[in-house]
């Protein structure tokens, strides 16, 4: 009987029986041998076959290696993918504006930390929920939108918050979807309230300025053209022109002066003097600037400064600069025949040296209270009506004590009540040399009093 050769198809049924099964097939192949090959026979086919199963398991193993190794890379990858998403993600938490993104059924996927401080009040997460859910706003909404089927889109929104009305730059870039008309979106907002009131101030403030500036000019061209065509004899007349013309000049140089003064206040590089002030010397030249106003309206101006204030140290041109406007818009509005006071004292601190505190009251008219809140505005006037002096004064003057109180670090307010008077306050902090050891009663010094 010839000897047929161990077919490659049978080693996966021997490699898979164990060593029984090559037994077993060695004992099969013996039998069909002739007598005269004996055992040199069933050697051979015994190698052919160990041969064979060892190729076998040499590419099961190899097999087996490539089945782990892509099971490694797989892990490797999802190991990668796990840390580019946790990167981006802090990279994203970064951003300090809200950062939403949403799918093309405009539903949440991605948010950043800004975003869910900035809904940090609702009680379901923000992840899952849809865009209208978040806004009420149509001009966001329709931003959104845009962007979902469309080119990106921007504009300003302004959206309630708890602190008041804000604005924000509103931006969506549209995103990759599986949608075959609309896509996700990433829509981020920048809060530019304070830019946009910036532009604002900075517009009104050019109006005014423009009005301030067109009133005065306006009169004295009039005066000079009247005065230029000698259509007025020398009388009262004329001397009414030269003083319109005097007057007008005046209000031009002030307006100039406060408008440098705010300039000069509000400039990055202004500099602060942090020098000895002598506040009775400074009441005395306070005193004699307002003597003639305090005489022409019959009204005292006292200073009450409390001794503790010998070791006061700050810069003594913007003090002079506060207590001089505060001390003018006091003395404009204060009923004839009452005392506009001034009064300093030092201010407790815990921490470190001791504040001061200046109050400037008058008993006149007073502010209402619908006005008090922008009296510290640029150019805003309550009512012209309101000076008894019959002089109508810039409209800069508590624009400058306000920026020139912020320079010293200071806070500023007033409280004031119609028809009673107004106290308008500021205090500053840490310039004192030594801590003050108790209340004291304060000297009373008259800067300027006039005689009925």
């Amino acid at each position: 009987m010839p000897i047929r050769p161990l077919h490659h198809a049978h080693v996966p049924a021997l490699a898979g029986c164990g060593a029984l099964a090559i037994g077993a097939g060695v004992l099969a192949l013996a039998d069909r041998l002739p007598l005269w090959s004996g055992g040199a026979a069933v050697g051979v086919a015994l190698v052919a076959t160990l041969w064979t199963l060892r190729d076998a398991r040499s590419a099961s193993a190899t097999r087996l290696d490539r089945l782990r190794a892509q099971r490694r890379a797989r892990e490797r990858r999802r190991i990668r993918s796990g840390q580019r998403l946790s990167t981006l993600q802090t990279v994203i938490d970064a951003i300090e504006a809200p950062v939403i993104a949403t799918d093309e059924h405009g539903l949440v996927r991605v948010a950043n930390a800004s975003a869910e401080r900035f809904f940090a009040r609702r009680e379901a997460p923000l992840v899952g929920q849809g865009i209208e859910e978040l806004f009420t706003q149509g001009d966001l909404l329709r931003l959104h939108e845009s962007a979902a089927t469309g080119p990106p889109a921007s504009g300003r929104v302004r959206l309630q918050r708890p602190e008041g009305i804000r604005v924000f730059e509103a931006s969506a870039a549209p995103a990759l979807g599986r949608g075959a008309g609309r896509r996700g979106v990433v829509l981020t907002l920048r809060d530019v309230t304070e830019l946009a009131t910036a532009v604002q101030l900075k517009t009104d403030f050019v109006a005014n300025a423009s009005h301030e500036l067109r009133t005065p000019l306006a009169s004295i061209r009039g005066a000079v053209e009247t005065l230029r065509d000698g259509g007025i004899e020398p009388g009262p007349m004329q001397d009414r022109l030269v003083q319109m013309i005097a007057s007008n000049a005046l209000r031009l140089e002030e307006l100039m002066n406060d408008l440098l003064d705010l300039s000069r206040l509000e400039s990055p590089e202004a500099t602060i003097a942090r020098d000895a002030v002598d506040a009775w010397a400074m009441a005395g030249r306070l005193g004699t600037l307002f003597d003639s106003i305090c005489a022409e309206r019959n009204i005292e101006l006292a200073f009450e400064l409390d001794p503790g204030l010998k070791g006061l140290r700050t810069d003594r041109q913007l003090l002079e600069m506060i207590l001089k406007n505060l001390i003018e818009n006091a003395t404009k509005f204060a009923n004839p025949g009452t005392t506009v006071r001034v009064i300093g004292r030092p201010v407790r601190s815990e921490r470190g040296p001791d504040g001061v505190r200046f109050e400037v009251i008058d008993k006149g008219r007073g502010i209402p209270l619908k006005d008090q809140p922008r009296v510290f505005e640029r150019f805003y006037q309550v009512d012209p009506a309101r000076s008894g002096a019959g002089r109508r004064g810039t409209g800069l003057g508590l624009a400058i004590v306000k920026h020139a109180v912020r320079n010293l670090d200071g806070s500023v307010g007033l409280e004031s009540v119609w028809q009673s008077g107004t106290t308008v306050w500021f205090e500053l902090p840490s310039c004192l040399g030594t801590p003050a050891k108790g209340p004291k009663k304060p000297q009373r010094e008259s800067g300027a009093k006039s005689t009925p």
